[in-house]
């Protein structure tokens, strides 16, 4: 009896699988026109770069950073220079 249900269910899935691929290639189709549409409209997307430079250095810092500790990132040297300002 298992071999009569096991045997119907195979003939049951490969009747059906040309309808689920043709479900998966439609879906597939729709994404792929909506990604042209898209690109055409708003133009292409910008790369997504996990390690861009601002952000190696900032994960340089997190990994440097201590506590009571000031970075070099931290200090700023500005030097105040005295000049005369005419009102007229």
């Amino acid at each position: 009896m298992g071999y009569i249900l096991g045997f119907l269910l195979v003939l049951l899935i490969i009747y059906l699988l040309p309808t689920f691929l043709m479900f998966a290639l439609g879906a597939y189709i729709i994404v792929v026109v909506v990604n042209l549409v898209r690109n055409f409209l708003y133009g292409p997307r910008p790369k997504q770069n996990r390690y861009t430079q601002s952000n190696q250095q900032e994960r340089y810092n997190s990994t440097q950073s201590r506590p009571n500790q000031t970075r070099n990132s931290d200090i700023i040297d500005v030097e105040y220079t005295e000049h005369e300002v005419d009102d007229e």
